[in-house]
């Protein structure tokens, strides 16, 4: 799951919250976008929830270690 595996804690979880705060802002974006322009039908739910699925994976990755690597590292 790590794409990077040789940077610290630290730095795992400096990266996730940058990646948070970019979801919210796109995902606000897209939510703006799709009230403007399209009144019926959410779309925006979909990227939405798929970019979510991925936050939360790898938040359980960063923040619960799965192995020992990980604990002797923080």
């Amino acid at each position: 799951m790590n794409t990077i595996p040789n940077i610290s804690h630290k730095q795992q979880i400096r990266v996730f919250y940058r990646q948070l705060l970019t979801y919210f802002v796109i995902m606000s974006f897209l939510s703006f976008i799709n009230y403007v322009c399209f009144h019926g039908y959410w779309w925006v739910i979909w990227p939405a929830a798929g970019w979510g699925i991925h936050l939360i994976i790898q938040a359980i990755y960063v923040f619960i270690p799965l192995n020992k690597e990980n604990e002797e590292q923080s």
